[in-house]
């Protein structure tokens, strides 16, 4: 089916991903800037990594409705993507379709 787009699906999952990378990396790194998760101590056995359990889970709850947005954008434009396809490549009508669905056959 996907004969002759390959590279559009190719260069479509491409721009997803990227978009996904850059908002996770970004909202990352201005978490970590603004709520570090652990920090380093010095001791007098050296330096002592000490994590700071608010701060995680202040990462956790802001990271969770980013990525749950981005990837349930990702999920509607790799369907809008497949009826693309499918109505180039198939010529198949949404329009007709529903309206197949929606009339009651009759008897």
């Amino acid at each position: 089916m996907s004969q002759g787009y390959r590279m559009r699906i190719l260069g479509i999952m491409v721009l997803l991903t990227i978009i996904q990378l850059l908002l996770g990396g970004a909202e990352g790194f201005v978490l970590e800037s603004l709520f570090p998760s652990f920090e380093r101590i010095q001791t007098v056995q050296g330096i002592t990594v000490q994590t700071s359990v608010i701060n995680q889970i202040i990462h956790v709850l802001l990271i969770f409705p980013v990525n749950a947005l981005v990837t349930t954008y990702s999920s509607v434009c790799m369907t809008l993507l497949y009826f693309d396809l499918r109505i180039r490549k198939e010529g198949f009508d949404l329009e007709l379709a529903a309206q197949k669905q929606a009339s009651p056959e009759r008897v």
